[in-house]
């Protein structure tokens, strides 16, 4: 039986930077499972988080390789409700 892992990323899912070598390491009896705190944002959406000057901002992988940068509000919220809907069962999502 595979054990479940899930990742959470503050940017988009999945992580193909960062999860070839992480399965690679965890062996064939580990699935992993990823969501991204700003996953099914358009473009225009992310635009429209654009940080505020002098604001934290969290700079974050896109999957199209690009980079991004949000404020934390919009990470901490998002990563919380990606979180919540996955507790739920409501979100399941396997690369």
């Amino acid at each position: 039986m595979k054990q479940t892992i899930g990742l959470l990323t503050i940017g988009q899912s999945p992580r193909v930077d960062m999860t070839p070598e992480m399965k690679l390491i965890l062996g064939e009896h580990v699935e992993l499972v990823e969501m991204g705190a700003i996953d099914g944002l358009s473009e225009k959406e992310l635009q429209d988080f654009a940080p505020s000057p002098g604001g934290a901002v969290y700079i974050s992988r896109l999957k199209d390789g690009r980079s991004s940068g949000y404020p934390n509000k919009l990470c901490c919220l998002s990563c919380r409700k990606r979180l919540n809907a996955w507790r739920k069962g409501a979100f399941r999502r396997q690369f």
